[in-house]
């Protein structure tokens, strides 16, 4: 194993872990990046990057993966929310990284007009750049004991649904409903997970969470990181374009942003 690389990225196939890597390179430094056994990282592979296959449910593998490193960066995470895979979706939690976040599934239905009807609730919309950028202003400026939210801006459901809608042609959802009505698609969603071990659009734990407006704010990474978060709406923009032009969308009027793996959001 390389002792060159002064920085351990756990997750780096997934989501914001590719984020994360990609500042990390452009910024000079040298990364052993940990990556599930079987996991496409092709893609990812250039110059001043050392990939390990380790399970982080293994504590065996982790010890060797650590050696030489100065800084980690544990940006690992399942962030399913169904409820058939609750184990391994808790030990990876405490420890690993599995699949992209259901933010790009939900993107993609509504793009696609699959989504009806949309709950009374809201988001926080984040740029994944704006993410991976914000944790190596962590690692320069934070306070060792420290938590930072890295955010970008609050926006209700439904005006989130009328932009991506907006940006593909489509008419987006005037139906809105309180939550609970959205319970019997929720537990029939769990339902065909368990049956299928298929990913459900609707799921309990994201019905429970639709009960409150989920708003956050990054006043104190910006004051004490200098943190800066692009508009959501470049995020849902360079969303709609990486995914147009990398096959998900059946046409997209926007053209593909080069440069990025996947897509801003999930």
């Amino acid at each position: 194993m390389n002792t060159s690389a002064n920085v351990l990225l756990t997750g780096a196939s997934g989501f914001v872990g590719s984020a994360v890597l990609r500042a990390l390179l452009r910024d000079g430094f040298h990364v052993r990046a940990l990556i599930r056994r079987n996991s496409q990282y092709r893609d990812l592979s250039v110059r001043g990057v050392e990939f390990v296959e380790v399970d982080l449910r293994e504590n065996s593998s982790l010890r060797p993966a650590c050696a030489g490193c100065r800084y980690l960066f544990h940006v690992a995470a399942d962030y399913r929310l169904s409820l058939w895979n609750s184990a391994e979706i808790l030990a990876t939690n405490v420890t690993g990284d599995i699949r992209p976040t259901p933010t790009g599934k939900m993107v993609l239905a509504a793009a696609a007009g699959r989504i009806p009807a949309c709950v009374d609730t809201g988001l926080n919309v984040v740029h994944v750049d704006d993410v991976a950028s914000g944790h190596l202003a962590a690692l320069e400026r934070g306070r060792i004991g420290e938590r930072y939210i890295l955010g970008g801006e609050n926006v209700p459901f439904s005006r989130l649904l009328a932009e991506i809608a907006a940006s593909v042609g489509r008419r987006s959802p005037s139906v809105r409903i309180p939550w609970y009505v959205a319970v019997p698609a929720a537990l029939a969603g769990e339902l065909g997970a368990y049956l299928t071990g298929n990913e459900p659009l609707a799921t309990w734990a994201g019905v429970r969470l639709a009960r409150h407006k989920m708003f956050f704010t990054s006043e104190k990474a910006e004051r004490e990181l200098g943190y800066r978060a692009r508009s959501h709406v470049v995020a849902v923009s360079d969303a709609i374009s990486w995914f147009g032009s990398h096959g998900y969308l059946r046409s997209s009027a926007v053209g593909p942003k080069l440069g990025s793996l996947r897509s801003p959001l999930g």
